[in-house]
């Protein structure tokens, strides 16, 4: 575990980097299933993900303010737009080439 005073930038930075990726692999899975609307359920899939974590968030020890407080509010808001935004496009990365 990460001790004050110790250099946090590559933890943030593969943090960000999973939230995006591990986001769009999973929109892309659960929306090739879709069979249409494939943004969309991409973009469902990042919602959840990101309503299943401020609810851990919400459990953990301090709540909400404390894990805020670790990451700080800008990177907080950041990894969950990338979550977010990351199952979207997988979602259309999944429909693409299906004619309707």
């Amino acid at each position: 575990a990460p001790k004050p005073g110790d250099n946090m930038t590559p933890y943030l930075a593969s943090a960000a980097v999973g939230c995006a990726v591990l986001a769009f692999l999973f929109g892309r899975w659960v929306a090739r299933k879709a069979g249409e609307r494939f943004a969309l359920h991409g973009l469902l899939v990042g919602v959840t993900a990101t309503l299943l974590y401020f609810g851990l968030c919400a459990l953990a020890p301090g709540g909400l303010p404390a894990v805020v407080a670790a990451y700080s509010l800008r990177m907080y808001v950041l990894f969950n737009v990338l979550r977010t935004v990351g199952a979207w496009l997988g979602g259309a990365y999944a429909g693409r080439g299906v004619r309707p």
